[in-house]
């Protein structure tokens, strides 16, 4: 019996015909991944004036490098931490909405009158699963995003 992250790693490797995908549907996903890997890069980007490129490299207010040099290790070691983290965000969002689509599956019984916040305290329950979710690593999806996307900082 394969897992559903094998079958996601499946999906993921055959072409975009087989998957039942056009050229343009495939590009807008993509183009749609990368707008939120972004996202979460510069809601994670550390204060102080550094902006990050998209190249993923950050530039300071303080001493900057070279044109064309490299990245100390501790620099490369700061991103990786930064993309990992982004990619367990991103997992626990997947994750969130994963529950979010269970949850309304779910037959309501008028047995039970509904409390106001409850849709709202659901909501949050829903999104503490899901971060505790990501952070036990289980799933993989952020583990192989890392793996992909950390190829670019060498």
């Amino acid at each position: 019996m394969t897992t559903p992250i094998q079958r996601f790693s499946d999906t993921v490797n055959l072409p975009s015909a087989a998957r039942g995908l056009s050229a343009a549907a495939e590009s807008q996903e993509g183009a749609l991944f990368q707008r939120l890997m972004e996202e979460q890069l510069q809601k994670n980007a550390p204060a102080g004036g550094e902006k990050t490129t998209q190249a993923g490299s950050s530039t300071g207010s303080g001493a900057q490098p070279a044109a064309g040099a490299a990245m100390t290790e501790a620099e490369k070691e700061k991103e990786r931490k930064r993309l990992r983290n982004s990619c367990q965000e991103f997992e626990a969002l997947f994750l969130q909405q994963m529950l979010k689509g269970m949850r309304s599956t779910v037959v309501k019984s008028d047995l039970i009158e509904e409390a106001p916040g409850r849709k709202i305290w659901e909501s949050m329950l829903d999104e503490e699963y899901a971060k505790q979710m990501a952070k036990r690593e289980e799933i993989g999806l952020a583990k192989m995003l890392y793996k992909e996307l950390s190829r670019s900082l060498g």
